[in-house]
């Protein structure tokens, strides 16, 4: 099983963001914890997600935390469920106490990255379809 590092935080470029237009479900865990949070993908790139707590409850992350991620378990947005590993790198809340967590990916399989990046490419190619429909200003 060979599996991959994603591009190393030091030194990089800020890989374009895919704001999503459907619900992408991700099933987060602490590394080796049994127990799974389900988040909403507020955004994703080649390198990471943006995830969305929402104000009801908390979860244990924290900056640093290496979190097991399933993307997408049921396949409703991806071609397939796209396993990884990422680490916190940002968390934010909101007044309204909404918290969103910046996730970059570490590592995961070759195969599950080559449908990570088709599907990346893939979501963003139909935002910027959905960005050629809307009509024009003064025209």
């Amino acid at each position: 099983m060979s599996s991959s590092l994603i591009r190393p935080l030091e030194g990089r470029v800020r890989a374009k963001r895919v704001r999503m237009n459907r619900q992408l479900v991700v099933d987060s865990r602490t590394l080796g914890a049994p127990m799974a949070y389900t988040l909403a993908a507020e955004n994703l790139s080649s390198s990471g997600l943006l995830l969305h707590v929402g104000s009801s409850w908390k979860t244990p992350f924290q900056v640093n935390t290496l979190l097991e991620m399933l993307v997408d378990p049921q396949g409703t947005v991806l071609e397939r469920p796209v396993p990884c590993i990422g680490r916190v790198v940002r968390l934010t809340t909101s007044d309204g106490r909404e918290t969103q967590l910046g996730v970059h990916i570490v590592q995961m399989e070759a195969k599950d990255q080559a449908a990570w990046e088709k599907a990346v490419v893939d979501l963003g190619a139909m935002g910027q379809e959905r960005v050629r429909a809307l009509p024009r200003a003064g025209g």
